[in-house]
């Protein structure tokens, strides 16, 4: 088990309530494991040990073709709970529309690996076949021409790794559509274009360290879109993730117009900690070679980590003309089923939207404000 530096995150929680499954609300306990709320310790700092502490972000937004009645708003299928009944306040439902849709605008550009439906149980369930689920950047016919991701026969489909930013719902013919919950699985693309980076030194003005998270593969150096550092002992370049990934692979693109040796032997690490700069973090992939001005990507099978480095264990020079992270990240999550928490600390995401990942045995502090 990998171990954290002690951190401190600023929570704002309105309510601690009761956990039971059915209701999809959470209890805390204190060190006597005893109920509180936050009224009985206002403003104060409570260290947490968890053996480890899911990512559960709520980024998407819902419309759909046209509602109902007041229970049948499109963000009920994206509220975490998979409750079927209608009359509890947790599906959409649409009008007898021609071509009835839900979509789902998840704000950014993701690799989508699979999408989960909830049916409607208490009625109706023959509505929901023919369904498909569409996954893409556009936004013509409200979405629904892009790419087909499944037929819904199945309520698991699996993308493979379709990308987008609208996750669509469309029956190709008349009739009513309700969704009980829609989640969507998947991660995002060059989770480095939103970190920060820092690397050992600085060879000029051209070579900085956010030149390898630019977003671009130009493997001149004269094109100032790679980085370089000086002739160090052991020079390194690092991105903060600003969380902690579960990181599937890294992709390197090398210097093109000279000097591809250097980058021989170079090791990526992916770790929490900061000890030597993050170089003695675990290690991912030694890199054997890399042609000039070619990209090559490394298999990191999930290793989790808030940083990503990449060091050479020798005097020379390194640049870097792109370093790509990808990560997993679930943009959809549901109640109890999900929530991994292990400890006699529970913090209720019923009113937290936002959660950190923290793997491995953990000790960290949190403000309750």
């Amino acid at each position: 088990m990998r171990s954290l530096t002690i951190k401190t995150l600023h929570i704002q929680i309105k309510t601690w309530c009761k956990f039971t499954q059915n209701t999809y609300t959470h209890e805390k306990r204190n060190e006597t494991n005893r109920c509180i709320s936050t009224a009985a310790v206002p403003d104060a700092i409570l260290i947490v040990k968890l053996s480890y502490l899911c990512i559960f972000e709520d980024f998407g937004t819902a419309t759909q073709s046209s509602q109902f009645d007041s229970n049948g708003a499109a963000g009920k299928a994206i509220d975490g709970k998979r409750n079927t009944k209608y009359a509890d306040g947790s599906c959409t439902h649409t009008k007898q529309d021609s071509k009835p849709w839900w979509r789902m605008d998840l704000h950014n550009v993701y690799t989508v690996t699979s999408v989960t439906i909830t049916n409607r149980g208490d009625c109706c369930p023959e509505r929901i076949d023919g369904a498909e689920i569409r996954v893409g950047n556009s936004l013509d016919d409200n979405g629904n021409q892009n790419p087909l991701y499944a037929m819904l026969q199945i309520l698991l489909a699996w993308c493979n790794g379709m990308t987008g930013r609208y996750v669509s719902v469309v029956l190709p013919r008349s009739d009513f559509l309700t969704l009980c919950e829609v989640e969507v699985n998947g991660y995002i693309k060059n989770l480095a274009l939103k970190g920060t980076a820092t690397q050992s030194s600085q060879y000029n003005a051209a070579g900085a360290a956010g030149k390898a998270i630019d977003g671009k593969r130009n493997a001149k150096f004269s094109d100032h879109s790679c980085t370089h550092t000086e002739r160090d002992s052991k020079p390194w370049w690092k991105v903060d993730l600003h969380n902690v990934y579960a990181v599937t692979s890294v992709t390197i693109t090398n210097r093109g117009d000279c000097c591809a040796q250097r980058i021989n032997g170079a090791e990526i690490r992916i770790g929490n900690s900061l000890d030597d700069n993050g170089n003695q973090n675990p290690l991912c992939a030694v890199i054997t070679s890399i042609p000039a001005g070619n990209s090559r990507t490394f298999q990191c099978n999930g290793m989790t980590g808030w940083y990503v480095n990449v060091v050479l264990p020798r005097p020379d020079f390194l640049t870097l003309c792109e370093v790509e992270v990808n990560g997993y990240l679930s943009t959809g999550w549901y109640h109890w089923q999900r929530y991994c928490c292990h400890s006699n600390y529970y913090i209720g995401y019923t009113t937290v939207r936002k959660m950190f990942v923290l793997l491995g045995d953990t000790t960290f502090e949190v403000k309750i404000s």
